[in-house]
C-alpha cells in the first residue's frame, strides 16, 4: 500500500499479512492498543512462512505502526527485507520488531537504512531475534522497551550499528541492551551505540564478537573463540646430545591480523648439561631454530640464550605480528633447537595469538 492510513478496531487480528514481494510506502497503521493491556494478539503486519512460500522481498518506506496491540512488524522465516526512510512503530503490547527463525531455516538479511523509532514496548523488546543471519540494525532509537534480544543457538552475522537506547522507567529490569538470554552464534557486532547506562552481557556462548566505539555503554569482555588462540606443548625431554631441532608446539591461525607471543623454558631432568638454547615462531616447518637470535640470522620472532647458560633452566620469550591472507588457516610453529652435551633435558613451549581485526 502507499499513503494508507488505517484504524484497528478492539477484535484482535493480523491486519495486513504478505507472504513476499510487497512494498508498504507511507503506510499509517492504528492497531487500537489501549496502551497497557499485555497478552493481546494480533500483530500490525504479520509476515509468516505459509508453504511452500517465505517472505522474501518485502520493504517499508516511511511507514508509521503506532497502538500495536501485539508486534508492530512479525517476520518469520523471512529475507531480503529492508526498511528505508523514517519508519516509526511506537505502543506495543508486545514487541516493536520481531524476526524469528530455525536452526534449518534462518530469518534472514534484515536490514535498517535510515532512521526508525522503535519504542514504547513495556511488555517487550524493541528487536527479538531468533535463529537469524546477516541482518544489521543501523540507527534505530528504541525508548521505554526491554532492549534488544538474541535467541537460538546458530544465529549468524548479527550488527547493531548507531542504535540508541534509553528512557525505561522499570520496562527493563535486567539493565542490559542486548540481551543474550543463552543464545549462540557466530559474528555480532555492537559498535556506536549509546547505551543509556545499560550493559551488555558476556556473549559465553558466541564467537567472533566485536564491540567497539560505544557511549553510556558498560562493555562487556569479549569471548575467546576465534579471537586469542593459545597451545601449551607441555612438559617433554628429549636425552640427544650434541643438537637436536623439535616442533615444540604449534597453533592454527585463521585468516587476520595476529600479534604472536612465545615462551620457551628449559631445564634439568637428569643430570643435564645445558651448551644452547633458541627458538623461533615460524610458518616454515623445516626451520631449525638453529640460527634463531644470532646476528648473522636475526629474525623476528626468535630468541636464543646469550652465553652458554651455567644451568640448564632458562627462559626465553620472542614475539612478532603475523597476518593471514589466505581463505583458509594456516599453522604456525615454534621450532626449537636444543644443544645438550650431557643427561636429559627438559622443555616447554607455549604460543598465545591474539588477532587484531
Amino acid at each position: 500500500g502507499e499513503g494508507l492510513h488505517i484504524r484497528a478496531t478492539n477484535a484482535q487480528f493480523d491486519l495486513v499479512t504478505s507472504t513476499g514481494n510487497t512494498q508498504f510506502i507511507g503506510l499509517r497503521m492504528d492497531g487500537g492498543w489501549d496502551g497497557k493491556t499485555s497478552g493481546l494478539s494480533g500483530d500490525t503486519v504479520s509476515l509468516q512462512a505459509v508453504a511452500p512460500a517465505h517472505p522474501y522481498v518485502i520493504n517499508f518506506h516511511n511507514c508509521q505502526f503506532v497502538n500495536n496491540k501485539s508486534r508492530g512488524v512479525y517476520i518469520e522465516r523471512g529475507g531480503y527485507t529492508s526498511f528505508t526512510g523514517n519508519n516509526i512503530i511506537l505502543g506495543c503490547g508486545l514487541h516493536a520488531v520481531e524476526c524469528f527463525g530455525l536452526r534449518t531455516d534462518a530469518c534472514t538479511t534484515i536490514t535498517t537504512a535510515g532512521t526508525c523509532q522503535w519504542g514504547a514496548c513495556p511488555n517487550g523488546y524493541s528487536i527479538k531475534l531468533t535463529e537469524c543471519a546477516k541482518c544489521t540494525f543501523r540507527d534505530v532509537i528504541s525508548e521505554d522497551t526491554q532492549g534488544y534480544q538474541l535467541n537460538g543457538l546458530d544465529n549468524r552475522a548479527i550488527t547493531f550499528d548507531g542504535c540508541y537506547q534509553e528512557n525505561f522507567h522499570g520496562e527493563n529490569p535486567t539493565g542490559l541492551f542486548l540481551n543474550d538470554n543463552s543464545s549462540a552464534g557466530i559474528g555480532l557486532v555492537v559498535r556506536s551505540c549509546f547505551g543509556g547506562n545499560l550493559a551488555l552481557p558476556f556473549f559465553a556462548n558466541w564467537q567472533d564478537v566485536y564491540i567497539s566505539g560505544n557511549s553510556n555503554l558498560a562493555e562487556s569482555a569479549v569471548p575467546f573463540a576465534n579471537r586469542i588462540v593459545q597451545a601449551d606443548s607441555g612438559q617433554k625431554e628429549t636425552a640427544a646430545h650434541g643438537g637436536v631441532s623439535v616442533t615444540v608446539t604449534s597453533v592454527s591461525l585463521p585468516p587476520g591480523t595476529w600479534e604472536i607471543d612465545g615462551t620457551l623454558q628449559t631445564a634439568d631432568a637428569g643430570s643435564c648439561v645445558l651448551r644452547d638454547a633458541s627458538f623461533v615462531l615460524t610458518t616454515d616447518l623445516t626451520k631449525t631454530g638453529a640460527a634463531s637470535g644470532t646476528s648473522a640470522g636475526f629474525e623476528i620472532g626468535t630468541a636464543r640464550v646469550p652465553n652458554v647458560p651455567a644451568t640448564p633452566a632458562t627462559r626465553l620469550n620472542a614475539s612478532k605480528v603475523y597476518q593471514n591472507t589466505t581463505s583458509g588457516h594456516v599453522t604456525l610453529y615454534m621450532r626449537a633447537f636444543l644443544n645438550a652435551s650431557a643427561g636429559i633435558l627438559a622443555y616447554r613451549g607455549v604460543i598465545t595469538a591474539k588477532r587484531f581485526n
